[in-house]
């Protein structure tokens, strides 16, 4: 077995110790360093570990798209880290600008108005969000509440195209 299959194995152990799908984010503390020591292997950087700030980020963060999400801020941050351990700017500018929304909140009037519900999203009002955010796609989706892939398959269902034309 190659480093990648043993760590994988060693992932899913970390994952399948979890009791609860909400403490997910504490379970994937154990990840990092794996990801970390598959990263090292594929790229033949020597990366450490991951700085105390940017750890703190990387743990407040939702994670909606799960391990594979984590996975992929990783080797995203491997592309841009120029040192021995990965910090803030490394990370992927979704985790890094997220907003600190705590797991389990009561929706408040205000809060279920702000973001547009995923049934009144239309066309029209997709590309006034988009124009909103000069094109941006991930700001876009933060402001709707879907993610960035999420906002490209409604404009290809919708026929808009991905540049301002």
């Amino acid at each position: 077995m190659g480093l990648e299959t043993d760590k994988t194995l060693n992932l899913f152990a970390v994952l399948k110790d979890s009791k609860c799908g909400n403490a997910l984010n504490l379970h994937f503390y154990g990840c990092f360093p794996i990801f970390i020591d598959i990263q090292n292997h594929k790229t033949g950087k020597q990366i450490r570990g991951i700085s105390q700030s940017a750890m703190r980020i990387l743990m407040d963060y939702a994670w909606p798209g799960n391990v594979r999400e984590l996975e992929n801020a990783i080797e995203h941050a491997f592309v841009l880290c120029a040192g021995d351990e990965i910090d803030i700017f490394d990370l992927p500018v979704e985790i890094r600008q997220m907003e600190y929304q705590p797991a389990f909140v009561e929706k408040t009037a205000e809060s279920e108005r702000s973001p547009v519900s995923r049934k009144k999203l239309s066309r029209e009002i997709l590309l006034e969000i988009l124009d909103e955010c000069d094109w941006n796609k991930a700001e876009a989706g933060r402001r709707v509440g879907l993610s960035r892939t999420a906002i490209w398959k409604y404009m290809k269902k919708w026929d808009i195209p991905l540049q301002r034309s």
